[in-house]
């Protein structure tokens, strides 16, 4: 086999690499994004050929206390109606619909970057939450959740017979 022949396939090869470690990095992160999905909008065109985002990210932040997981998201222009909240297996779903109000414009629209439909964000929860004592507030566009943790049972030493 030739150098040249050599040099082609370790490159071939360690693209390879490359390339499985940003799909394994694309898997891992893909549930960190909230995808707003408008059945009745798929992705089109404007009236300026440019194509029409229908997603978006809801920013949150999620603390770890040491009794309460607290989680703060942004979700603007929603009633708190439209906010669903659920907790199963550790793992946090919250989601809702996003309305777009039927508005008629005269002219062209030269940015269209608000997503409107249905959206989704799970967050896995890194303890045990007690879900009889969750609280959660809507205001101002700012979602806000108090996630008191299950008490951890106490060490027993147990005598041995």
């Amino acid at each position: 086999m030739t150098a040249l022949h050599e040099i082609r396939d370790g490159l071939g090869r360690a693209w390879d690499s490359v390339s499985e470690g940003w799909q394994h990095l694309y898997r891992r992160c893909k549930g960190a994004l909230t995808h707003f999905d408008n059945k009745s909008q798929q992705v089109s065109l404007s009236s300026s050929g440019n194509k029409r985002l229908n997603w978006g990210l809801l920013s949150a932040d999620l603390v770890d206390d040491d009794n309460c997981l607290r989680l703060t998201m942004e979700i603007p222009g929603l009633e708190k109606g439209d906010i669903s909240v659920s907790i199963e297996d550790d793992r946090l779903t919250i989601s809702g619909t996003k309305q777009l109000q039927e508005e008629h414009h005269q002219g062209n629209y030269h940015i269209m970057e608000c997503a409107y439909g249905n959206f989704q964000r799970r967050i896995p929860l890194p303890a045990s939450i007690d879900e009889a004592k969750v609280e959660a507030s809507y205001k101002n566009g700012i979602l806000r959740l108090n996630l008191p943790k299950k008490e951890q049972s106490s060490r027993v030493k147990i005598e041995v017979k």
